[in-house]
Order: structure tokens, then sequence, then C-alpha cells
């Protein structure tokens, strides 16, 4: 890791807060501090707390190295795993596979919204073929097709 930025800590964790999709007073209450000391900290009032930091990188999946000294992405890890999974086969490889994404998307918000994204992103893009065969196989039938808004 590089040296430690600590003017741009707050602003940073402002960028990964927003990131998050998240108010202030959601992310603070997830994070359990007050919503006053978090804009302390996005403001560079004073710096946060060790124990602050841990939890906002366990529950949103913040790059530490990013919040620190401003290298790489805020949140990184949700990118590398949707990156990861999505590669070469959107559906992976076994049960297992679906099992541990289903259970990554369960802690992860962000994640959650980048999968729904892509999946949303997909389906409009190919939503001729991946009607067609639904029809074929007749899991869903002409009337019951959903309607779906094109870009």
């Amino acid at each position: 890791m590089n040296d430690i930025d600590y003017a741009g800590i707050g602003p940073r964790i402002r960028i990964a807060r927003k990131l998050t999709g998240l108010l202030q007073a959601e992310f603070s209450k997830k994070l359990d501090i007050n919503p006053s000391t978090l804009s302390d900290i996005e403001n560079s009032k004073h710096l946060p707390r060790i124990d602050f930091l841990c939890k906002m990188v366990s529950a949103f999946n913040v790059n530490i190295n990013y919040i620190l000294s401003g290298n790489g992405e805020p949140l990184l890890s949700s990118v590398n795993k949707l990156e990861i999974f999505f590669e070469d086969n959107p559906f992976g490889d076994s049960t297992e596979d679906i099992i541990d994404i289903l259970e990554f998307m369960k802690k992860s918000p962000l994640f959650f919204r980048a999968v729904i994204f892509y999946a949303k992103e997909y389906f409009t893009k190919n939503k001729k073929y991946i009607l067609n065969e639904l029809r074929e196989h007749e899991e869903l039938k002409k009337e019951e097709v959903p309607k779906i808004k094109g870009k």
C-alpha cells in the first residue's frame, strides 16, 4: 500500500458511500455511528476510527487502499467479483457456483445492484433471443411474456 493521504480520506469515504447509493443517515445506521459523526469524517473534520473503517470495508466491500491512499477503485472487490462471475458462463459451472454468488449478493447490496444492472442490460440487448427460447420450451406462453421497455 502507498503512503496514507490523510486529507483525502473523508472525501473518498463520501465517494464510496455515494457509490453504495445510500444517504448519510442510512450509511451511518448500517455502520452503527451517528450521522453527524459521518458528516464530520466526510468533511475531514476528524479521521475515522479503525473499527469504522473495518465495518465499512466488510459491509460495503470498500477498497481500503482507495480510502487511505486514493489508489484503485472505491468498490473494487464487488467489481472484481462480478467480472469473475460473468467472465465465461453467466450461470457458473454448478449449483454451488450459483449458491456462492447468491450468498455474496445477500451480503453486498452494491453487488446485488450491479448484478441487476448487468442482467437488465443483457436482457435488453438479447430480448428477442431469450423470449424465443422461453417460448420454445413453453416456460412462458406468448400472452404471459412481460413487456420490457427497450432503450
